[in-house]
């Protein structure tokens, strides 16, 4: 089936190659609608702000059973509807009617940093490089059903549906087998020589708007670190191809045979009945906390970190791998889904938002204390994150006495507990949005830490037996 051309790009609210090529064949009648569909409810500041007293706890998913595995954290939906794919050109606006567009964006963003309003102002500017612009495809036609062995064609590649992998609360995600068709050829004995097939992940939605403000973080962002810190780029997931159709989206992004940092949990849980090695924990600090200060210098707050929303995309299996990090920065770690990142760069130097996220054991100490945030919510879903890594489980919180707060669980006496003690509490007792912490001081305690041989050489012995699970 050949789908007519996209919308004329003047109507579009930024520039996306026409879509002549986007085209299905091979399309059943009907998809079956995901459970995690994209309805809930929107917490606001007001009625769902959580104040906990001292001793108070926040209840998560407890520990696994042996050889169980950690649920994905389930995320709560808003009921914004996602910002509209193409609308009429913005006409230009004076200097007063600029100031006063700027005013608007901040007083959305303070209440609420997720709303589609203050997206659709932002992408209304965006003008995407032209090398982002060939991956962004539209078609009017409705988007073709995913399920397994379904083929498809998007742009010039040929995709094979393999299997559903997960449904969330904004997207459904499916393994393929993507072949550029034109590097089909013949080989020198004028043989058949069929091109290679390369893993990818679709993410499929409902919502165009979603799509979109995933589309334009990512590549904003690839564009951000690669004009300030390039070695950095291969650390936040990189948008192949996203394809809007009239009902919803599909987004192609590379696939990790590692998969993610929740599933490195469940391994270990399942093939050595223990959570992940502290010495691995380490080097995972070591990368995660220099990419989040990365994607931070570049303005974007990722919030929704979680271990299921970092990627592994190697493991530290090689001797002098504290030197390769040093030379040539994170190799190991990626981040993923950005459909809920917040663009500080478009909002008016000192924005903070009240907003309340729903996203159990995920919620950010200020947002419990009814404070303002920026990003400290990411800070708090590193410590989440490194969590799960140490102790198998999901973070549980408690306020102290002293009114500060700390986590439940105690680190065990032959870890690293001074390090580890002095870590979570900075970050869960930032001072304020205009006092965030330096983190330099940990990155290099953990550099020295790693560089003990025989934690060195641990790393790697761990490293390899995940690699084999």
């Amino acid at each position: 089936m050949t789908l007519s051309a996209a919308a004329p790009l003047a109507t579009r609210r930024f520039s996306v190659a026409a879509a002549v090529d986007l085209s299905t064949i091979y399309e059943c009648s009907k998809e079956g609608k995901s459970s995690s569909n994209s309805g809930g409810s929107t917490c606001s500041s007001s009625s769902s702000s959580h104040h906990l007293a001292a001793g108070s706890t926040l209840s998560t998913t407890a520990r696994p059973p042996t050889g169980g595995t950690l649920p994905a954290v389930q995320e709560e939906p808003d009921n914004d509807g996602g910002v509209s794919l193409v609308a009429a050109a913005m006409p230009e606006q004076s200097q007063e009617q600029g100031e006063e567009t700027e005013q608007a964006v901040n007083a959305v963003a303070c209440e609420d940093p997720f709303s589609e309003e203050m997206r659709s102002i932002i992408l209304a500017s965006w003008q995407p490089q032209k090398s982002d612009q060939r991956k962004l495809l539209e078609s009017p036609a409705k988007r073709p059903v995913l399920k397994g062995d379904a083929q498809i064609t998007l742009g010039d590649h040929e995709v094979k549906v393999l299997r559903h992998v997960a449904s969330g609360a904004y997207a459904r995600v499916y393994l393929a087998q993507m072949v550029k068709s034109e590097e089909t050829y013949l080989d020198d004995d004028e043989s058949f020589e069929a091109p290679s097939q390369v893993k990818v992940v679709l993410k499929v939605d409902d919502n165009n708007g979603n799509a979109c403000w995933e589309s334009y973080i990512c590549c904003e962002l690839h564009r951000r670190l690669s004009e300030t810190s390039g070695a950095f780029t291969k650390c936040v997931v990189d948008l192949q191809l996203a394809c809007f159709f009239s009902n919803g989206a599909i987004s192609v992004f590379p696939y990790s045979p590692h998969g993610t940092l929740l599933d490195l949990v469940t391994q270990f849980e399942k093939h050595c009945r223990s959570s992940v090695p502290e010495c691995l924990v380490l080097y995972f600090a070591l990368e995660f906390i220099t990419i989040l200060q990365q994607v931070h210098l570049c303005g974007i707050i990722h919030a929704d970190i979680k271990p299921d929303n970092v990627l592994i995309i190697d493991l530290p299996s090689k001797a002098g791998f504290l030197d390769s990090f040093s030379e040539q920065g994170p190799s190991c770690l990626q981040l993923i889904d950005f459909g809920r990142a917040i663009d500080m760069s478009q909002l008016p130097p000192g924005t903070a938002f009240s907003y309340v996220v729903t996203t159990e054991g995920f919620v950010c100490t200020e947002m419990r204390d009814n404070r303002q945030w920026t990003f400290q919510t990411d800070w708090f879903g590193l410590l989440g994150c490194l969590h799960v890594l140490l102790f198998g489980h999901y973070m549980e919180i408690e306020k102290r006495s002293d009114g500060t707060w700390g986590i439940r669980n105690k680190f065990k006496r032959y870890w690293q507990q001074d390090l580890w003690n002095r870590l979570f509490s900075t970050l869960l007792n930032i001072p304020s949005c205009s006092e965030l912490p330096d983190l330099m001081p940990f990155v290099l305690e953990i550099q020295s830490l790693l560089r003990n041989k025989s934690r060195a050489h641990s790393v790697v012995v761990e490293a390899l037996r995940a690699k084999n699970f």
